[in-house]
Parts: structure tokens; C-alpha cells; sequence
């Protein structure tokens, strides 16, 4: 069995790095082979391989807002209807739809609303609209540089490169489902040297700085008996996690590993593919969905593609 905490965290900086869940489980892997050693670390990493993981991750998202459930597109036969029915006309319907498209968050409360079958999207379209103009999101910029030749002390041919900064106003919230055996204390101490050392690049100069504002149980989402399940974390499914997808959101990912473990200048690990947070799936949500990649490096590196999952109604 497993209970849900909510992590909440207010950035002191802009972040390079997205919050997604495989690069946090990398943070908190840090953490226990720095404070509890490489021993714990390795029967931690060995539960997650027999899929008896000891915590489960969500990616960060903005404030309350988590992704947006789309569980079918609005036919164009509707739309004379939907308009009818709201006295608008079918242009300002259509364009509702097309605005629509472009939600890609919505409040914890549509989150809970949209994922019971009883709750269609055509009626909570103008709720979803007023929610999305509230939204702030995330503001991302792109800074550009030049790579110096140490050699020549100048920069060379197809030198320039750039790197995308975010900037959030709002708290990012992460859930975290912790196995009933596993101390919770242990888990607040890798928080801790998450927070003490910076999440994802440029660390060193002061990116990805943040506090925790607080870590506790959590029941905010409603309990429902679902026939499918949305993810809120990278996903790379095994065999029979589910029927068929319905909603599928595909990530392609080539994750790099710490200096330490660089073999022979190569930083990189293979590329692979997943999905990512609001993909939705038809299918049992009960057990552990996901897996851990192996063999992407030539050292022991692992990749960790098991979701936090939340019951959805199909």
C-alpha cells in the first residue's frame, strides 16, 4: 500500500532543467547514495526493478494546475448544437474549441470534475476557458552563447548554441507516493538534499534554487473507481499495463548522467522514447504501472519509467 504526499516547493531562481519525473528520481538516487551510502542505494534501485518501488514521483507542476484530460475530441456535428444551446454563434463556438486545443493545464478542481464520466468536456468548456485565463504558467526564454575553443582561445565554426530558462511566479507542487514500510523520515532527508544542493543544470551558479514550503499527506484527489488511468510522470510501460491508449502524449528523451559516471567523454545515454504526463490510458489502474530501462549506458545506469497514476473514468 502506498500513501500520497504533496511536495510543495517555491523556486528562489529560474530552473533550466524541466521538472520531469525521471530526472527527480535521479536527484533523490543521489541523495540516498550520498547520505545512506551505496549499499541502500543499490537495494533501492533493485526495488525499483522488481517493480516494489519504495517512492513514486510526479513531474513538478505549476501551482495546483495539473494536466489537461482529453478524452475525446468534440465532433463538428456537435458544434451547431453547442451553440443552440448556449445562444452564441458557431464561429464563437468554434473558436471556443479551437482555444480549447490549446489548454494544456487545468485546476486541481477540473482535473477531479473531468476525469468522472458524468463531466463532458462540451459542458465544462467555458469553465476550462475562465480557468486557462487565470493561468501564468510558465515563461521560458532562450539565451544564447558561444562555445570558446580553449585551444585557439576563440570561438569556432557552428559555435553558437543556446540554452532555455524558465521563470514561475507560482509554487511547484510534486506528488510523491511513499510505501507504507518505507521510513518517511529517510524520504525527507533526500528532500532536504535536493533542496540544499539545486535541481538540474547550472546549480553552480545558482539556477534551479529552491525551498520547501512544505511535505504532507495528501487526499485532493477524489476517490473514484475508474476503468482507465492518466499519468502524471514520464511512463514507459511493460507488457499489459493496458488495453489501449486513448489520450497519447510521446516524449523522445536523451538523458545525460552525472560527471562521475562519464565513460571514455561520453556523457549521454541512449536515446528512448515514453510517455509523458497527461497521456491516458484504458486499463486496469490498480498495481504498479512502468518499468526501468536498462542497458542505455555502458556503465550500470538505470532509467526510471514507473508513473504516478491517477484513476480516470472512460
Amino acid at each position: 500500500m502506498y500513501q500520497t504526499y504533496l511536495w510543495n516547493i517555491k523556486p528562489l531562481s529560474s530552473y533550466m532543467t524541466p521538472w520531469q519525473s525521471d530526472t527527480i528520481y535521479g536527484h533523490f538516487f543521489w541523495g540516498v547514495a550520498l547520505l545512506e551510502g551505496e549499499d541502500e542505494l543499490k537495494k533501492i534501485l533493485a526495488e525499483f526493478e522488481k517493480n516494489n518501488p519504495p517512492f513514486i514521483v510526479s513531474d513538478g507542476f505549476v501551482d495546483d494546475r495539473l494536466p489537461m484530460i482529453s478524452k475525446r475530441v468534440i465532433k463538428n456535428s456537435e458544434v451547431e448544437r453547442m451553440a443552440v444551446e448556449k445562444n452564441e454563434s458557431i464561429i464563437d463556438i468554434a473558436t471556443k474549441i479551437k482555444r480549447l486545443k490549446k489548454v494544456s493545464t487545468i485546476s486541481l478542481e477540473l482535473f477531479n470534475k473531468l476525469r468522472k464520466k458524468e463531466n463532458d468536456i462540451v459542458e465544462l468548456i467555458d469553465e476550462i476557458l475562465d480557468d486557462n485565463s487565470k493561468n501564468r504558467g510558465i515563461i521560458s526564454i532562450e539565451n544564447t552563447h558561444n562555445r570558446i575553443d580553449r585551444l585557439s582561445g576563440s570561438t569556432g565554426e557552428n559555435a553558437i548554441f543556446s540554452l532555455k530558462e524558465n521563470f514561475v511566479a507560482e509554487n511547484i507542487f510534486i506528488y510523491i507516493k511513499v510505501r507504507e514500510d518505507y521510513p518517511i523520515n529517510k524520504l525527507e532527508k533526500i528532500l532536504r538534499f535536493v533542496e540544499e544542493n539545486g535541481f538540474g543544470k547550472k546549480v553552480s551558479i545558482g539556477k534551479g534554487a529552491f525551498k520547501t514550503e512544505s511535505f504532507e499527506r495528501f487526499d485532493g484527489f477524489e476517490k473514484i473507481s475508474g476503468n482507465g488511468f492518466i499519468s502524471l510522470s514520464n511512463y514507459i510501460p511493460k507488457e499489459e499495463d493496458y488495453e489501449y491508449v486513448e489520450n497519447s502524449l510521446v516524449l523522445i528523451k536523451r538523458g545525460k548522467v552525472a560527471n562521475l559516471y562519464g565513460d571514455e567523454g561520453n556523457p549521454f545515454k541512449k536515446p528512448f522514447s515514453c510517455f509523458r504526463a497527461g497521456a491516458i490510458f484504458r486499463g486496469k489502474s490498480s498495481g504498479i504501472k512502468g518499468r526501468v530501462l536498462t542497458n542505455l549506458h555502458r556503465k550500470k545506469i538505470i532509467q526510471v519509467g514507473i508513473p504516478f497514476i491517477v484513476e480516470v473514468e472512460l
